[in-house]
């Protein structure tokens, strides 16, 4: 029997029923749940699955492409957070954590923390990732131009000139991007978890 089937039957019971429960236990563990990091990596893994599954199958691609990207941005955005939240456990006065989706932003404040928690931020091995960013950021400002259509006044989310996205080139320079932020997190971690 195929996963995307698992034994539903709609004919047998189509609407739900008196005890459904969406969120219900046991099941999968919830470990960590405050753990920025477990979030990130569930992120990037389920990104990681539905485009190897694309990829394999070139099935619902054109469906798929859209909480692939969601996804992948997501997981950007919890990492750069949580940088900032560790660079700035190392700092007697901490840097500015704006309530913001922007890519930009979060990494202009990651740099900030980053640097001043004593990480110089190399601009030669951070050129190439922050183009990436400025990118994302274009294309998504507000992290809704991949979960919406068109914005709460109508206008469509994403620019009419972008037609496509080649899947396997996303899956290559998000492991990219997000190596570049895990070796990060990595030295943060050491220094934080061994302070």
């Amino acid at each position: 029997m195929s996963d995307d089937k698992a034994e539903f039957d709609p004919e047998e019971h189509p609407l739900p029923m008196s005890g459904d429960l969406p969120v219900k236990e046991p099941g999968f563990c919830l470990y960590a749940p405050t753990d920025w990091n477990a979030r990130a990596c569930g992120f990037k893994r389920a990104a990681d699955i539905l485009a190897s599954h694309v990829l394999a199958t070139y099935t619902a691609g054109d469906l798929l492409i859209y909480p692939i990207v969601f996804l992948y941005r997501h997981q950007l955005e919890l990492s750069l957070k949580e940088i900032i939240l560790r660079a700035n456990q190392l700092l007697d006065e901490p840097v500015r954590f704006r309530a913001v989706h922007s890519l930009r932003e979060l990494w202009e404040d990651c740099r900030t923390a980053l640097e001043s928690a004593g990480f110089p931020v190399n601009i030669a091995e951070t050129e190439h990732f922050e183009a990436c960013i400025e990118q994302l950021d274009r294309l998504d400002p507000h992290s809704m131009s991949f979960r919406y259509p068109v914005t709460k006044t109508g206008a469509p989310t994403l620019p009419p000139s972008l037609q496509s996205i080649d899947l396997q080139n996303l899956q290559t320079v998000m492991d990219r991007m997000c190596f570049f932020l895990d070796i990060t997190r990595e030295e943060l971690v050491q220094r934080t978890d061994g302070a």
